[in-house]
């Protein structure tokens, strides 16, 4: 039982708090309610049990980190290939040569348009669509700056 419940100072139930009581519990019984009824002296009335939280957090699942594909620069020597010269309303397929994981895929490919155009409310993100499948990923650029969509805009 849990000594924060109650204060130590609280008298044991006796005379009309006893009488109270057990006019609740009959009340709560005729009502055929199911229920838990701990007194200040720590008596239990009732047929359900009490559930004591744990205090503990629970454990955070290990975060796993998503390693890079060789030495520094290989992924966007990489990527450079097929997304350095993309034009607007064109699609670049990016094959998944090697890589098995499709979150390692997406995680070159964002860090890449990011690092390239930005991330803020005119990054990458309005700049481009991409889309991950098993053996391939697809980039679509939608323009190259906010609203532009004739790709006359520099970069």
């Amino acid at each position: 039982m849990n000594e924060d419940l109650f204060p130590v100072d609280i008298p044991q139930l006796d005379g009309l708090r006893l009488k109270a009581l057990n006019l609740a519990l009959d009340q709560l019984n005729a009502l055929k309610c199911k229920y838990l009824v701990i007194t200040p002296d720590r008596r239990q009335y009732g047929e359900l049990q009490r559930v004591v939280p744990e205090t503990d957090k629970p454990e955070k699942p290990k975060k796993t980190r998503i390693h890079s594909l060789g030495p520094y620069g290989q992924g966007k020597a990489y990527l450079d290939r097929y997304l350095g010269n993309l034009p607007v309303g064109e699609v670049a397929v990016i094959p998944h040569d090697g890589i098995r994981d499709r979150r390692q895929m997406l995680a070159l490919v964002t860090g890449y348009l990011s690092q390239q155009h930005g991330k803020g409310p005119d990054g990458y993100k309005r700049k481009f669509i991409y889309e991950s499948y098993p053996d391939r990923t697809e980039v679509f650029r939608i323009s190259n700056s906010q609203g532009d969509t004739d790709g006359t805009a520099n970069l």
